[in-house]
């Protein structure tokens, strides 16, 4: 009780500071001339940047979000127009810092996205730990019980088709899974066998480990049944072992497994069959009446007619346009492109969050009014280019300005690489240069679990060449802590993995775990990595190699398997794990320009 009246106590404090901040910049002289400003994707810290230059006036922003993002496009707007405008779209205040102002996130607001992800992050727990459950318990059922379970999960299906409702669409993401569980075979194998142990395995994926189930007795993976072998062995007679792999997909938030079966051949493996996934359903109550939530859902409720009903001209200026469309063959629009249309086309100002995510093709939409234009975007269906399902994210209109905050962006705001790592690849990327192995390392090594989705996610929006961190994303995060003695090693008679620092070896070993999960790590090495002897028994070695495709008289080798032929100076960089005399492990990638 005493904390819940010093809690309350200090947020009746901050809001009062509040109030007497906001009088003093509406009072603030300084603050009374209009400004223009076309900010895409900018993090706060750019932004105060920014208003700071235009006015002269001191700006900052508290540290703790000045890696936030936002867009705001807005013409010949009083300086204290904006900073209400801010202050209404992103849930934020200003105080008196110095001779200016300093943005902050409040501690209601702070407590309300705490409160959501939390309620989240346990929801998501307990579906993968339903998940895992339900494939334990079918292990146990007869082929009549299974029959019987799914017929009655395929009605369910059928009457959810019938409703388009976001809430509808999860619900039918689960019984997709539950219905899919009945027809695999490794999944309910592994599940069954890891036994009581289920909510230590579920913390164990949430943190990015990969879980290991084998039929080869010995191993210190999860020990699977031999009949599970003799099942597989019916589609794949050459069959030596069964591996099945399950992890956390952040990305996509879901549980997904995939099953390896070893050849005869020992340099061979055949991947991805029997492969299983789990989505847990975030509609619990704890999420869906958050207060952060029903402040969002309401903002519709007083929105402004004079802004929503303006029309959406097919004319305007030629500042719109697309901003992330150099290298990626999945090109698109990001909800900044969109924001930046309205507001040339429209001629309205808008603001709000921002994250390199695309939510649409690369096309703008056709409706003639803002109103219908924001409605199309938040009905969108999830495309090719965008995980993203409806919403896309919360749109009102107030005092003359149009309001966005991305769906979910409390939780998007822990995948969002921050752009101070971003620009530095990016400005490089923009020159005759491109970036080098070093480069690509110092960004892999600066990921954290939840920022490494969004490399390999197609609706991530770069102005770089994001491949060579998709294709060898561990090994680069190897080569941004080794030494320059170890670099030096390396790139002549190679490094011995046997002289690295156990934090060295785990990224290592991580890369291994991706290679077995991609079907691209030689059979022989599976028991080893699962035995966890790996470096010690091994003592592979690793070689840096880079192959210039143009410079004459260096040696060239081939394309990887399906890299496109370089139009302009690239590098093919070859990091060889030497395992065994005759077997190497290799991540490959080509770096440099996508143009001449």
């Amino acid at each position: 009780m005493r904390n819940a009246l010093v809690l309350a106590m200090t947020l009746a404090a901050s809001a009062l500071h509040a109030q007497g901040s906001q009088r003093a910049y509406q009072s603030d002289a300084r603050l009374k001339a209009p400004i223009t400003m076309r900010a895409k994707i900018v993090s706060l810290a750019d932004f105060t940047g920014q208003l700071q230059k235009l006015t002269k006036v001191h700006f900052d922003v508290a540290p703790d979000i000045a890696d936030r993002k936002m867009t705001a496009i807005f013409h010949d707007r009083p300086v204290q127009e904006v900073m209400g405008a801010v202050q209404s779209a992103m849930f934020m205040q200003w105080r008196k810092a110095g001779n200016g102002y300093s943005l902050f996130l409040p501690d209601k607001a702070a407590l309300d996205e705490q409160e959501l992800i939390k309620a989240e992050n346990e929801a998501i727990r307990g579906g993968l730990l339903e998940g895992l459950k339900t494939y334990a318990e079918i292990a146990g059922l007869s082929k009549d019980e299974i029959a019987r379970r799914e017929g009655l999960i395929k009605s369910q299906i059928d009457a959810l088709r019938q409703d388009s409702s976001p809430e509808a669409q999860q619900k039918l993401l689960s019984l997709q899974f539950q219905r899919s569980a009945y027809h695999s075979r490794s999944g309910p194998a592994i599940c069954k066998a890891l036994g009581g142990d289920l909510p230590t395995i579920v913390d164990s994926m949430l943190t990015g480990k990969t879980i290991f189930g084998s039929t080869r007795l010995g191993t210190t993976a999860v020990n699977l049944p031999q009949e599970l072998l003799d099942k597989v062995r019916e589609e794949h007679p050459e069959g030596a072992e069964v591996i099945v792999a399950m992890r956390y997909d952040d990305a996509q938030e879901a549980l997904v497994g995939r099953t390896t079966m070893s050849s005869s051949d020992p340099h061979r493996g055949t991947m991805g069959f029997d492969f299983f996934s789990c989505h847990p359903d975030l509609g619990s109550p704890d999420v869906q009446s958050s207060k952060l939530l029903a402040t969002l859902r309401k903002w519709p409720e007083v929105a402004d007619s004079t802004v929503l009903d303006k029309v959406v001209s097919a004319e305007g200026p030629v500042e719109a346009s697309p901003g992330f469309q150099s290298f990626s063959d999945s090109k698109g629009f990001t909800l900044a492109e969109h924001l930046e249309y309205i507001a040339d086309h429209a001629n309205i100002p808008v603001i709000g969050d921002a994250f390199r995510v695309y939510c649409s093709a690369n096309q703008y939409r056709t409706e003639k009014t803002v109103d219908d234009y924001v409605l199309g975007l938040r009905n969108s269906k999830r495309n090719a280019r965008s995980l993203q399902s409806p919403p896309i994210g919360y749109f009102t209109a107030n005092k003359g300005w149009l309001f966005v905050r991305h769906e979910s962006y409390w939780r998007r705001q822990l995948r969002e690489i921050p752009e101070s790592l971003l620009l530095p690849l990016e400005a490089i990327a923009q020159t005759k240069d491109f970036p080098s192995t070093s480069d690509y390392a110092a960004l892999a090594g600066s990921l954290t679990f939840d920022q490494k989705s969004s490399i390999s996610m197609m609706d991530s929006a770069f102005k770089f060449d994001p491949s060579p961190l998709g294709m060898a994303f561990n090994s680069l995060r190897l080569w941004s802590t080794l030494s320059a003695d170890q670099q030096s090693a390396a790139q002549g008679a190679g490094l011995k993995l046997s002289d690295i620092s156990p934090n060295q070896a785990t990224i290592v070993l991580d890369g291994w775990a991706d290679k077995m999960w991609d079907g691209k790590l030689p059979a022989p090495i599976w028991d080893t990595f699962l035995s966890k002897r790996g470096l010690v028994d091994l003592t592979p070695v690793l070689k840096y190699q880079c192959m210039d495709y143009v410079a004459p008289g260096i040696a060239r080798r081939p394309l990887p398997p399906g890299a496109i032929a370089p139009k302009g100076p690239r590098e093919q960089v070859l990091f060889e794990y030497d395992i065994d005399p005759g077997m190497q492990m290799n991540d490959i990638y080509v770096i440099g320009k996508a143009h001449p």
